[in-house]
């Protein structure tokens, strides 16, 4: 385990857990859509040993059978469960930080109806929390999959190194790469997570946002931790993998135009775009992933350049 510390907490601290108390998480979980995935996500979080839990889940307007299928599941629910709908669609962001809100836990746990969680995902995580009143954040690991198939893990050695860092250079890693961390297998104080401003609901990049803003936060005070056990598994299928590179590139490009300080916007230009090349590469898609190397290349170069005239 790598466990971080930093300055006392900008959230309100006052509330200590004893050792013998099981603080309530919430699960919030956001659907649109996934009524073939949704159940497997509800059983597993039924499956988990860990008590003292509640599942809030928040329904964007899914035209699938969704809602009628979280129904049935709600009325059979070992697990205290609610269940809430959007009566329009309103994006991913809003509905997740409507779904936080309704929450009533003191601990807030991410999972996507796509996906789902490891069994014992909480213990290890909430033993942190006792022992440490100014942990605000707690990350963990686990695996994406594919049909039957575990194909990697979600924290590689490079990530845990990084989680190994202060605060401070972890955001200036955010500010110039999108989050590599899956929020999915992380469990949070929810004060700390309202405190942070929640999902920014004008920008797509939700998961990359929210730990760039949790990161703000702990850069100044505050702790966070990393539990290296498997927490969730990640479902890789056509609908999550991003084959629009424009559209992803023109996403990114908002986040770095509203969050990442003037001074490193070229270098994270020269990252994202390397990064799309990457992934177009890997599809075949050649002349795409040339242009977004060439591109990477440039802002490179003019990234060197700034610094060395600030020199």
């Amino acid at each position: 385990m790598l466990n971080v510390n930093g300055d006392p907490t900008c959230a309100d601290s006052s509330r200590d857990y004893s050792v013998n108390e099981y603080p309530l998480i919430s699960v919030v979980m956001t659907s649109y859509n996934y009524a073939r995935y949704i159940e497997e996500a509800v059983r597993s979080v039924w499956s988990q040993s860990y008590s003292n839990l509640e599942l809030v889940v928040v329904d964007d307007a899914s035209t699938d059978g969704t809602p009628a299928l979280l129904k049935e599941l709600e009325k059979k629910s070992p697990t205290p469960m609610r269940i809430y709908q959007n009566q329009n669609n309103q994006g991913p962001n809003p509905t997740q930080n409507r779904a936080v809100n309704l929450a009533r836990g003191d601990l807030i746990a991410f999972l996507s109806s796509d996906d789902r969680y490891a069994a014992e995902r909480f213990q290890s995580q909430v033993d942190l929390f006792k022992r440490d009143r100014d942990l605000m954040i707690v990350y963990g690991n686990g695996w994406s999959f594919k049909g039957r198939d575990l194909v990697v893990r979600l924290h590689g050695d490079n990530v845990k190194h990084l989680l190994s860092q202060e605060a401070h250079i972890i955001l200036r890693y955010l500010y110039t790469h999108t989050s590599p961390f899956y929020l999915q297998t992380s469990l949070v104080k929810k004060e700390f997570l309202l405190k942070c401003g929640g999902n920014d609901e004008e920008i797509l990049a939700d998961d990359w946002v929210l730990n760039i803003r949790f990161f703000q936060s702990l850069a100044k005070a505050g702790h966070f931790a990393y539990v290296d056990e498997d927490m969730a598994y990640y479902r890789l299928h056509d609908e999550n993998l991003h084959k629009n590179f424009a559209r992803q590139v023109a996403l990114k490009k908002e986040v770095i135009e509203k969050y990442t300080p003037k001074k490193l916007k070229r270098e994270a230009l020269a990252n994202i775009y390397r990064k799309q090349a990457s992934s177009a590469l890997a599809q075949d898609r050649f002349l795409s992933g040339m242009s977004f190397f060439l591109l990477s290349k440039a802002y490179r170069l003019f990234s060197k350049a700034q610094f060395k005239k600030a020199s």
